[in-house]
Order: C-alpha cells, then structure tokens, then sequence
C-alpha cells in the first residue's frame, strides 16, 4: 500500500468514483449496454476498475435539462449508476472528455477517493 501512496504524489496512479445519470428515454434494454460501453471507456484510457454499480432508474429531486443536437431533454427521471476505479492523470483527462462527450449522459461527477 505504501507504494501506492508514492505513485500517487508522484501523478502515477489515483482511485476515483464516477457517477454518472443517463436519459430515461434509454430502453431498458439499452441500459447494460451504455454501462458496458462507459466501462469500456474506462479501460481504454488506462484505467482499472475497481468496483460498481449498475444502473437502475431513480427519480431526481429537481427537474434537469440536457440539450442533445437541436433538442432539449427536460428529465425528472434517470438511469442511476457509478463506478470506482484508478487511473493516472492522463487518463482522467481522456474520462472527462469521453462523459462530456456522451449524449446520454445528463450529468457525471468524478472524485478522487481512497
């Protein structure tokens, strides 16, 4: 563990938990396939994941709006999930651009956790 204390000051290697809401107009269906694919993500850019949580669908507290193309989504509702995982700070760049790039994706939150 200690090692990994030192990585970590040096800018090696971080653990960080994303959470992340997807657009209730996803099919049920769809839904393991977007986790997947966000999973994906995370490896490509040289993370290892950890652990996590599947989506499931949950009711917000206040209405959101994201704006895909030319139309607005008012949601009250979302596909819920998060996932725990490490990676260098290179490849939490490359997770901030890939979720900022996701259209269904209504909002994400990364931390840098224990």
């Amino acid at each position: 563990m200690e090692k990994e204390n030192i990585k970590e000051k040096d800018g090696e290697l971080a653990i960080y938990e994303a959470s992340y809401l997807f657009l209730p107009s996803l099919a049920l269906e769809q839904v393991p396939a977007k986790v997947a694919s966000l999973k994906d993500m995370l490896t490509s850019a040289g993370g290892a994941i950890i652990s996590d949580e599947s989506a499931v669908l949950i009711d917000l507290a206040y209405p959101m709006t994201k704006i895909v193309g030319t139309t607005r989504h008012k949601v009250s509702t979302g596909y819920f999930g998060w996932v725990k995982f490490e990676t260098t700070p290179d490849g939490i760049e490359a997770v901030k651009k890939s979720f900022d790039g996701n259209d269904d994706v209504v909002r994400y939150l990364i931390i840098k956790t224990v």
